[in-house]
């Protein structure tokens, strides 16, 4: 079964994209197609111009125009058909989706959901559809034809006004060279009457033809009403004396149509196609079948104008009820998938197209065409304004058109649209009212979705605002934040350096220093932490834990801070349970909950951390006595760059993420976290609820492992390498403080120079260094023979999920981030080297 075919411009500028869909589009098993392809809207325009295609796939980001510009172009190419285009975008978007369809696009398609089903379903259906629209519109001005014609036949009696209009007509709808009414003489010959032709064709007007193709048995076939076509004159078997005669007429193809008077043959419609053969369509014969009935009236008319005047009145009458009937159907046109009515207000009775039943929810047969019963299907908040409608239509002919729904017996309500006209007759009496009922549910749905996108697309951007409202206090409070401990630091640095301070001064200075230090480390790892929470890259080290042994240990941590406030820091631990989690992790929750309490707890206040079991689950409460929470504001607390105060007079320090970090940290347990008060200045509870791991009973307590000894890392060789003079010393002052014999370099070249000849047990390297970075240094190390397989630590400032992950995968044993504290930097040296047992574990315990 050989395929049928199909001829698709691809317009993109992407060569990878149309390879794609060629190959898509030819593995359709049913369709052959033949694909042309352009790469800019210029290209692809210029070929709609010369070129017939069946469709076009169009790119809507294109070098030299957008789809939206591009469909407005190709509305201005001057031909009877413009193809259907399917576009295609990167993302979906609906807004730019509605503005394609909206500017004459048949479909819509994101590249990363294409397949070859989807491709060949959406090419096949946008060209089907293009089909059955051109159908319609052939259809349509088929019907505009004919009743123009038919409309001049009434209001002409020159039968060469009417039989020239029916050729030029013809001609532009047949998109044909030639079209020409001949009038047969009963010999056989024949006259070109009338004739509309191009302007690089012959005419034929006045030339006298005598042909035997007029007599047997043509003639006979004519006489009999039958229409004949020709798609190829020298493929068709014609006498050859006819086709010489036609010859120098250039004629490729005709189409005949007899016309008759009465019922005598009178002549022939003829359409001559010279520039090629061509295949006509049904719709073509259907056309010249439908004129030659209206051009025989017409002939009648003119030829018995004299003879008829007894049937005036009834022919009047005729020609009224056709004028009625042509304005319904001219309304019927006008509207798609609709239903057409002809009420006789007389008589009362009404004529209803046959698929009313189903537009107003009838089984088939159930529907009696009254007017009552259409009354009984109108929605009942609609039926009064319907009926006030039509009476008033009727009382003053003003046009009836409206709006309103009809309900189904099975309950479903659908949108309908009905247009109607009054007729009258001599007496301004109303006779009759035509019109058309329209289904409009899935306009109504388009208009309704296009109302809820405007609105969420108001919300969106009422929400943008104030998100980047939000946004620009945050990044003041973090400007804040960081400069106010730098300058701390700063000032008593330069006094340390500039001046001879006492004792006690200078351990005040360095306890200022180490304080503002580490109050910057959070506030990095804080935002570090919103980073990965919003990249959805915060993992977990998950082991049971004993949340008893953590709240415990925040308190510790805590108590001076709230002793400095002269708050007082209770505590009721009803539970000894596990939970699955991670420790870090469980205390940050905990520290950030309690800093929260303290921070908003005035000076003498309390603060309450109570621990129970409820069920399979525990639960923390954190009860403070400080300012609260209001009402307006308690939704929000646990939001991302929210504050209760952003403004310069805020009472409190930090950024507002430890309640967001807190949250988030909650949930990746798996449990809860909510916040409640009963207003401002009553205080605040915090409730964290997380799921149990394993019953008291099985629990057993966390023992903390510190490193107590004075030189832990005593005779130790540790290469330090790190091109920041300042850390660089700091590195090795510390190490060597605890023992080791440390080696600082500040460049991979200088550490590559001495390793073989250092010899070190462990390699303490940064990342980010010129010209050689920490990941090759290791890699060229790791190709050493007498040094190759050396532990090594990475210490730098990168501290992203991905940084550590390429660092392990680099051959690193682990991964420091700056600034990190000497004692952590000397228990990581152990932990390492105990691993790769380059000392022994009795070094660290």
């Amino acid at each position: 079964m050989s395929k049928q075919h199909r001829t698709v411009l691809i317009v993109d500028n992407f060569p990878p994209d149309r390879e794609v869909y060629r190959r898509y589009l030819q593995a359709d098993l049913e369709y052959e197609y033949t694909l042309l392809e352009a790469s800019s809207a210029e290209d692809g325009l210029g070929l709609c111009g010369v070129q017939s295609v069946d469709g076009i796939l169009l790119d809507f980001s294109l070098p030299d125009l957008d789809g939206l510009e591009f469909l407005a172009e190709l509305k201005k190419i001057p031909s009877g058909f413009h193809p259907p285009v399917i576009m295609i975008t990167g993302q979906g978007n609906e807004t730019i989706a509605a503005k394609a369809i909206k500017n004459g696009a048949e479909d819509y398609l994101v590249k990363n959901q294409i397949t070859p089903q989807v491709l060949q379903l959406a090419v096949g259906s946008a060209i089907a559809s293009k089909k059955v629209q051109q159908q319609l519109q052939q259809r349509i001005e088929q019907e505009k034809i004919v009743s123009q014609i038919a409309q001049q036949i009434r209001q002409s009696l020159n039968l060469a006004e009417v039989l020239q209009t029916t050729v030029t007509l013809v001609r532009q709808f047949l998109q044909t060279n030639r079209v020409v009414i001949f009038q047969i003489q009963p010999d056989g010959s024949g006259t070109a009457i009338v004739e509309s032709v191009g302007e690089d064709w012959k005419s034929l007007i006045s030339a006298n033809l005598y042909s035997p193709y007029f007599i047997s048995p043509h003639i006979e076939n004519y006489r009999q009403g039958l229409i004949t076509t020709k798609t190829a004159f020298y493929e068709a078997g014609i006498d050859k004396c006819y086709i010489e005669q036609l010859e120098q007429f250039q004629v490729k193809a005709c189409l005949v149509a007899p016309l008759f008077e009465g019922e005598i043959l009178w002549g022939l419609l003829i359409a001559h196609h010279c520039s090629s053969p061509r295949p006509w369509q049904e719709i073509d014969i259907s056309l010249v079948k439908q004129l030659s009935t209206q051009i025989g009236i017409a002939i009648a008319q003119s030829e018995l104008y004299q003879q008829v005047q007894s049937e005036l009145a009834q022919r009047q009458q005729v020609e009224v009820e056709l004028k009625e009937s042509e304005a319904g159907l001219r309304l019927a046109l006008a509207a798609a998938q609709m239903g057409t009515w002809n009420w006789n207000i007389v008589t009362g009775q009404i004529i209803w197209s046959a698929n009313m039943e189903a537009l107003l929810g009838f089984q088939p047969g159930n529907f009696d065409g009254s007017y009552a019963l259409f009354v009984s299907r109108l929605h009942p908040e609609d039926c009064d304004r319907v009926l006030d409608a039509i009476n008033l239509s009727v009382a003053t002919g003003a046009e009836y058109n409206i709006e309103f729904r009809v309900v189904y017996p099975n309950g479903q309500t659908r949108w309908a649209q009905s247009k109607g006209q009054v007729f009258y007759n001599q007496t301004r009496q109303p006779v009759r009212m035509v019109g058309v009922h329209i289904d409009i549910t899935t306009a109504q749905q388009l208009r309704a979705e296009k109302e809820e996108l405007l609105q969420r697309e108001q919300a969106a951007r009422a929400e943008a605002e104030a998100a980047n409202r939000s946004k620009d206090e945050f990044l003041a409070v973090v400007s804040h934040e960081l400069r106010s401990p730098l300058n701390a630091i700063l000032g008593w640095a330069r006094l340390l350096k500039t001046r001879e301070l006492d004792k006690e001064t200078t351990n005040r200075a360095l306890e200022t220093i180490e304080r503002n230090t580490q109050a910057q480390v959070q506030l990095i790892e804080d935002l570090l932490d919103v980073s990965r929470m919003i990249r959805g890259d915060l993992q977990l080290t998950m082991a049971p834990v004993r949340l008893a042994t953590v709240i415990e240990n925040t308190i510790s941590s805590m108590s001076l801070i709230a002793e400095a406030k002269q708050i007082k820091l209770n505590s009721i631990l009803n539970t000894g349970g596990q939970i699955l989690g991670d420790l870090n992790r469980l205390q940050q929750v905990v520290t950030n909950l309690l800093t929260n309490a303290i921070k908003f707890t005035p000076q003498g206040g309390s603060v309450e951390i109570c621990l129970q079991q409820d069920g399979s689950q525990v639960q923390i409460k954190v009860t403070d006595t400080g300012k609260g929470i209001s009402q307006e504001f308690l939704p929000h607390v646990f939001d991302r760059f929210r504050r209760v105060d952003s403004s310069t007079e805020r009472s409190t320090d930090g950024l507002g993420l430890g309640l967001a970090i807190a949250s988030h940290l909650t949930q990746l347990h798996g449990g809860t976290v909510a916040a409640s008060s009963p207003g401002v200045g009553q205080g605040a509870t915090f409730t964290v609820v997380l799921p149990l791991f394993q019953s008291i009973r099985d629990s057993k307590p966390e023992i903390s492992q510190e490193i107590t000894l004075p030189l832990p890392l005593a005779d130790i060789r540790i290469l330090v390498v790190d091109d920041e003079v300042d850390s660089l010393e700091l590195v090795e002052l510390s190490l060597v403080a605890s023992g080791a014999i440390a080696l600082g370099v500040s460049c991979a070249a200088n550490a590559l120079e001495v390793i073989e000849q250092f010899k070190p047990d462990i390699l303490v390297s940064d990342i980010a260094m010129p010209h050689t970075d920490g990941y090759t240094l290791l890699n060229r190390i790791r190709e050493m023979k007498l040094v190759g397989q050396i532990p090594a630590i990475a210490l730098t400032a990168f501290a992203q999920e991905e940084d550590i992950k390429k660092s392990l995968y680099t051959g690193f044993q682990r991964h420091l981030i700056k600034p990190v504290e000497p004692t952590e930097l000397v228990k990581a040296i152990l932990e390492v080297l105990v691993g790769a047992s380059r000392v022994k574990v009795d070094k660290i315990y």
